[in-house]
């Protein structure tokens, strides 16, 4: 005989949910994780489970992104519409495959407001309170254990309390939409104009519930642990894109130091116009489709582009300081010296021997390093992507933009498509871009429309800050930003800034925030004329290549031009960009007679040599600059041009070089860097 359990109800209005309860704890852990496995259902007569249902919202849904001022609120945003429409949807309709199953969506239990609060907004995450089999959450939850069960028990989660997706949204949100509970809006409803819906769905969604509970005398900060556990669960499942896992990640000190640089974002601007925000620093854009037309026209940078940029400024090694390369390499950086120049000693930051950066696991070491990045890193990002002359043009043409929105030459269409797509903090951008539905046609003429607008209001801003005597032609202002967005780009000026933190400091001036004073007041002296020139000047002989390990180019360049304090070209000519620009040119004119069949001769070679410091000298007189070392320059080149024209004669005669010559050239390439 079988007996029905019973339990009283609470008294209150909940949703009251019965499954199992269990704990989960790694070792050394100051937190526990109390899980609950239970369902959702659409089913109408389970009306706390179908209120489970309607509760499994995606975090667009909770947090707007205009409300985004800390990035705590990150909690699995990106949601993509188009795969749930045309794979996730599709699957559950039985169009893919005749069994099926979804995994359990997991939840986490947070207090209303915890996510998004404000600074200085009291946050207080309940303690538990057990008494016989009930457990309380203050008022905002409840455990309570059926007679007889140590596992089998009854959720109350009460009015205050916000039932959070941490991983599973896209499941959770197929299910909902086939279970008639999601209702599209008229913008996402594009990417469901072809999606069915099943005449009859009778399934339960799996769910499991957490929430945390301190088992040492460590506050309970729900936020981080869930962004923590976010990026455990999706690293050791199906990988997320590299820009969220980026700014989620809080155990890597690079990716901890970008998130600190897009959490100042958040707080200081969001996603509103007038400086650098969060739209024009591309945070919501997956890393694949970041260099494509998928990157909006107003994205001066990216995480991905950041954590480059950012690994080699803390850790990149002592030998690109040499100046001598102009490619990097593909070994671990782990230079601790330069971590401690820029941000001063931390006993916890561990190369592990040379061969990895640890993670960081104690939350006082994260909170130390956030606090010494506010502090000396993050106004050296803001001197070069919010207070730079060329990006002040850069800011000034957004906000101009967004006015001529919402001005009276713009429409219903133009606003939504900013507010959604532009700054919705959905990654939207991408997904409309990319789908075929008719719907999608009037968005993606609008994004269009409103990026041609831009850019003409951008080259507008430019030659206004340049005046009538200098003169630029749209394409070369238009390539000049383009530059400046690269990895290669702005990995290689942080670093050229970091040759001049090291040359300072060698000199005497060892106190971190006057270093970081001289760093910023140089990037924001380079006049806009400046920076075009030299992104436009040397386009061609010296920028060609945009790979990111090619940084070294920008650095060399950067440091060449702007970074007086800085003899190494003097002492060393040789490895002058300069130098390495005539020697290309040189070979490039060479290579193209081989290929015709043309013999060179030694003359021939001496007026190659010459032509190309003639073009090279050309661009730099552009930027007020003569040749460092002309009488040298010429050797090099010359001797360059001359290996070349003796390589092509082996080759010519049958003896090139053999595979194992080849291999062991790239293997020294990946160890040194190429050198000319």
């Amino acid at each position: 005989m079988t007996t029905e359990i019973q339990i009283e109800p609470t008294g209150r209005r909940a949703i009251e949910l019965d499954g199992i309860h269990g704990t989960f704890r790694i070792d050394e852990c100051a937190f526990a994780i109390h899980y609950f496995s239970t369902y959702a259902t659409p089913n109408s007569s389970e009306e706390h489970y179908r209120d489970l249902l309607e509760q499994l919202k995606p975090m667009r849904e909770r947090v707007k992104a205009k409300d985004l001022t800390d990035l705590n609120a990150l909690l699995q945003r990106d949601l993509s519409d188009e795969r749930i429409a045309t794979e996730l949807v599709p699957y559950l309709c039985g169009k893919v495959s005749k069994v099926g199953f979804f995994p359990p969506v997991l939840a986490v239990l947070v207090p209303t407001g915890f996510i998004d609060a404000k600074d200085g907004a009291i946050k207080v995450y309940p303690t538990p309170e057990t008494a016989e089999a009930t457990t309380n959450y203050g008022k905002l939850w409840q455990l309570r254990y059926h007679s007889g069960s140590k596992r089998l028990a009854r959720l109350s989660i009460f009015a205050g309390t916000e039932i959070i997706v941490l991983d599973g949204q896209h499941r959770s949100n197929a299910f909902r939409y086939v279970s008639n509970v999601l209702k599209p809006d008229d913008l996402h409803a594009v990417f469901y104009e072809h999606a069915m819906q099943p005449t009859s769905f009778v399934s339960d969604l799996p769910v499991t519930i957490a929430w945390f509970e301190g088992v040492k005398s460590q506050a309970v900060q729900p936020n981080d642990i869930s962004r923590e556990l976010f990026v455990a669960v999706n690293n050791n499942a199906k990988s997320v894109s590299e820009s969220r896992t980026i700014l989620l990640d809080d155990t890597d000190p690079v990716c901890l130091a970008v998130n600190t640089y897009y959490s100042n974002l958040a707080k200081k601007r969001g996603f509103k116009t007038g400086g650098m925000n969060l739209c024009c620093a591309c945070f919501d854009v997956d890393v694949d489709e970041t260099g494509s037309n998928s990157r909006p026209a107003f994205a001066l940078t990216d995480p991905v582009s950041l954590r480059s940029a950012t690994t080699y400024a803390f850790f990149g090694l002592d030998k690109y300081d040499s100046l001598e390369r102009h490619k990097a390499n593909r070994m671990p950086q782990t230079n601790k010296s330069r971590f401690e120049r820029l941000l001063g000693n931390a006993t916890y930051i561990d190369t592990g021997g040379g061969r990895r950066i640890r993670p960081l696991v104690n939350l006082d070491n994260r909170n130390d390093l956030r606090t010494r990045v506010e502090k000396l890193y993050v106004p050296i990002l803001n001197s070069l992507f919010e207070k730079s002359t060329l990006v002040d043009c850069h800011h000034k043409a957004v906000k101009s933009t967004e006015d001529w929105i919402r001005g009276k030459d713009g429409t219903v269409t133009y606003v939504e498509t900013w507010e959604k797509i532009f700054c919705g903090g959905e990654g939207l951008f991408g997904q409309i871009q990319k789908s075929e539905s008719p719907k999608a046609a009037t968005y993606q003429k609008a994004i269009k429309e409103i990026q041609n607008k831009f850019r003409i209001l951008r080259r507008g801003t430019v030659r206004e800050s340049l005046g009538k005597h200098v003169k630029f032609d749209d394409a070369g202002i238009d390539k000049a930003f383009k530059l400046f967005e690269t990895i290669a780009s702005q990995t290689g000026i942080v670093m050229a800034l970091s040759v001049l933190n090291k040359e300072l400091d060698r000199k005497g001036k060892s106190v971190l925030l006057d270093r970081q004073k001289v760093v910023c007041a140089l990037i924001e002296e380079i006049k806009v004329e400046q920076w075009l020139q030299f992104f436009c000047a040397f386009d061609e002989l010296y920028f060609s290549n945009l790979e990111a390990n090619s940084w070294p180019r920008f650095q060399k360049l950067f440091v060449r031009l702007f970074c007086k304090q800085i003899d190494i070209f003097e002492k060393t000519p040789t490895w002058a960009p300069e130098c390495e620009m005539v020697s290309w040119r040189a070979i490039e004119i060479v290579k193209a007679q081989s290929e015709i069949g043309k013999p060179i001769k030694n003359k021939e070679i001496q007026t190659t040599v010459k032509n190309a410091i003639k073009e090279v000298k050309m661009a730099f007189k552009k930027v007020d600059k003569d040749l460092i070392d002309e009488v040298n320059i010429q050797k090099a080149a010359t001797k360059a041009v001359n290996e070349l024209v003796a390589k092509i004669d082996r080759s010519r005669k049958g003896a090139s070089t053999s595979p194992q010559d080849e291999a062991a050239i790239e293997e020294n390439d990946d160890e040194n860097g190429d050198q000319i």
